[in-house]
């Protein structure tokens, strides 16, 4: 008996904002807050975000650009500023439907 699936379109554009926090081993707090662009494509296999991250209390600011291939579970983050480029594992696979897959 679940409820109705509710699924999110096959591609779309959207701007968010995301944030985090922690309190560190030594009981310091340390957070991040940032507003990207946001564009998703399930027939590519793609999600990139551009925007900017901010840290608090440093209040950091970092320019990113934030590839994700699902097909092949890889993150892509650019630093814009440093001109890095930093490849890490999709820790979760992404929904498109709730509830299911």
């Amino acid at each position: 008996n679940e409820p109705t699936r509710c699924c999110i379109p096959d591609k779309f554009s959207a701007q968010i904002s995301t944030s985090s926090g922690m309190q560190l081993p030594d009981d310091k707090t340390f957070g991040t807050y940032g507003y990207y662009n946001f564009s998703y494509d399930v027939s590519r296999g793609m999600v990139g975000m551009k925007g900017v991250s901010f840290s608090v209390p440093e209040q950091q600011k970092s320019n990113l650009w934030i590839i994700e291939n699902i097909n092949d579970g890889q993150i892509y983050t650019i630093d814009l500023d440093s001109k890095q480029c930093y490849k890490s594992t999709m820790p979760i696979k992404l929904l498109r439907c709730i509830p299911g897959i």
